[in-house]
């Protein structure tokens, strides 16, 4: 009976030690769980920075003053070197920039006689041809002609002739190569001793004379001067002031402008234009 008792009480005292075991066990398991939600990880408060919001940009709607933009302010003030310009300290008072004379010339050897121009006259098909040269300085160059170009010396024209043409500065030029002039007066050959001046006319003070445009160079005629129009009549109006006239003429003074006594004057075709 004794034994009996015994062992009942060692197996009551081991299953309360058992049930205090899993007591204890659970407990454990609840504290690591708890731990885990709520502890360091991710439970912890989190710190999250604020994104600041952009600033909005105008709208094609708002109004944006030119006045309203930053512009530095640069202080530079602008000197002019008239010396290198000009040639002295300020420029003369009359000085026009780009003044070029109203008629140049090219000179050279005709290579060939190309064809007849739209202003070809049937009765006389030197006035409207197109001419092929080589000039002075070995470049190629079409002459034209037309039905107003002045031939102090004939018009008629051979592969291998020298001639020399004046064209006006003023007329618009075609932009081809090779470039192309049109006439207002050929010679061809010019005979030895003999200058041609081209250029408009006004009287020169306290003289007889006629002064060129370009101040470079005065005529006068006497008796024995020829006047004639481009078609080869008679200049009979007696006016030559204002005028655009081709001069021919032989010797000449050395001196500027240079002067001379016309042998002949081919008076263009064109309405007088008073100077001044």
């Amino acid at each position: 009976m004794n034994r009996y008792m015994k062992k009942t009480k060692i197996i009551l005292l081991a299953l309360t030690f058992m049930a205090v075991a899993i007591f204890a066990s659970a407990c454990a398991v609840d504290e690591s769980y708890g731990a885990v939600q709520g502890g360091a990880g991710a439970g912890a408060p989190q710190i999250v920075e604020e994104t600041p919001e952009p600033e909005e940009a105008p709208s094609q709607d708002d109004d944006v003053l030119i006045e309203d933009l930053e512009v530095p302010d640069y202080d530079v003030e602008l000197e002019i070197d008239y010396d290198a310009i000009f040639g002295a300290d300020e420029p003369e008072d009359d000085f026009v920039f780009g003044d070029i004379p109203e008629f140049l010339s090219i000179t050279g050897t005709v290579e060939s006689i190309l064809s007849a121009t739209p202003e070809a006259d049937e009765d006389d098909p030197w006035h409207g041809i197109s001419v092929s040269i080589i000039d002075e300085n070995g470049v190629e160059a079409v002459i034209n002609t037309n039905a107003n170009t002045a031939f102090p010396f004939g018009n008629e024209i051979q592969e291998g002739d020298t001639i020399t043409a004046w064209y006006a500065t003023n007329m618009p030029m075609i932009m081809i190569w090779p470039p192309q002039y049109t006439a207002t007066a050929l010679a061809v050959n010019i005979p030895d001793g003999t200058n041609i001046k081209v250029d408009r006319f006004e009287a020169m003070a306290d003289t007889d004379q006629l002064l060129s445009e370009d101040g470079m160079f005065a005529f006068r005629t006497d008796e024995n001067t020829k006047i004639i129009l481009a078609d080869g009549t008679d200049f009979t109006d007696g006016d030559l002031e204002g005028r655009r006239i081709v001069v021919i003429y032989g010797m000449s003074t050395r001196s500027i402008p240079e002067q001379a006594t016309a042998t002949k004057l081919i008076v263009l075709f064109e309405d007088i234009v008073p100077l001044g």
